[in-house]
């Protein structure tokens, strides 16, 4: 009598089959770092169940009255779980692409920063083995290039008082300001600066929202403060003069003017810093009260959020640096 399975061994082959669609749906939303492990995981499953069934082809069933045949429970089994391995590898493809990019790389080189009364958020990047500190311009009052600049830093628990000196784009519309310290505070090496983010792909910016007297960070037992992580979209982009503001859809608060927008370039596979925070949009809605005909209004935010691209810091650094 040919090689046959019982419908016990149907059973118990349809179970592993929902259970490897339970970890592929789980292994769907997991997200960076923690996907090549379900990746894995599946990959490991696919392998001992496959040999699992080929291992059935040394035994025979009992005589039962309606034996399925063995061959063609291997065959259709097989087949099934070549789809569910293609599947598989599309999610881990997938899921590589959005990988969220935020780590102790970005996190710990962005800063509180205090200057004119004002206060916003910085971020150290490396151009060229150079040193150089970015934030928004409409925190200083009245700037100026190549301007001497006392700045108020608060780097996780220090407190640093600095002397810098302040660099502006030529185009005086560009909300950019850049900062040469007489020292270096950076953590570690920096995040790459530019690559190609495509429209409609999530972003994230950092930074210390401060409002209603409170400021908002991560308290880290450790370090100290670190800033908050905020996710937006690439909404699309206005030509001004010689360059692009590029507006983000998402929820921007005061505090983070001059925090940095990073993402995660599919293309050199690595985190990169895009622009730099400068506002949000205002809209304007009327309301009239209990029926008094004065007209009164009230101010929300857009969720428009303007920002300005690395491109323009790039300019800065080339006007005033000569870099090799």
């Amino acid at each position: 009598m040919a090689n046959s399975l019982p419908p016990t061994w149907g059973f118990a082959i349809l179970g592993l089959d929902v259970v490897i669609f339970i970890i592929i749906n789980m292994a769907a939303v997991v997200r960076a770092g923690q996907t090549s492990v379900g990746f894995w995981l599946l990959s490991c499953t696919f392998v001992f169940q496959s040999a699992a069934v080929s291992g059935l082809t040394f035994f025979k069933s009992p005589n039962i009255a309606k034996p399925c045949s063995l061959a063609a429970n291997f065959d259709t089994t097989m087949t099934r779980h070549f789809f569910i391995f293609i599947w598989t590898l599309t999610l881990y493809f997938y899921s590589k692409g959005q990988t969220i990019p935020i780590n102790d790389s970005i996190t710990h080189n962005v800063f509180l920063i205090q200057v004119d009364s004002s206060q916003g958020t910085c971020f150290v990047i490396e151009i060229k083995n150079r040193e150089f500190l970015v934030t928004a311009k409409h925190l200083f009052k009245n700037p100026t290039n190549n301007q001497t600049k006392e700045i108020l830093l608060v780097k996780e628990k220090n407190v640093l008082k600095l002397n810098s000196t302040l660099f502006l784009n030529p185009d005086t519309t560009i909300d950019i300001a850049l900062l040469k310290l007489p020292i270096s505070i950076k953590y570690k090496a920096p995040f790459v600066t530019g690559g190609q983010v495509k429209t409609g792909q999530d972003v994230f910016f950092l930074g210390y929202p401060s409002f209603n007297n409170t400021l908002f960070a991560t308290q880290d037992t450790a370090f100290g403060i670190l800033p908050l992580v905020k996710k937006a979209t690439l909404s699309g982009a206005k030509k001004i003069n010689n360059y692009f503001l590029v507006f983000l859809d998402g929820h921007n608060n005061p505090g983070f003017s001059g925090g940095p927008i990073v993402f995660f370039d599919t293309f050199t596979k690595k985190n990169s810093i895009m622009g730099v925070i400068s506002g949000y949009y205002k809209e304007y809605k009327y309301t009239k009260n209990l029926g008094v005909p004065k007209l009164d209004y009230i101010e929300e935010n857009s969720g428009i959020i303007a920002c300005y691209t690395i491109e323009q810091v790039y300019q800065i650094i080339d006007q005033n640096f000569l870099l090799k």
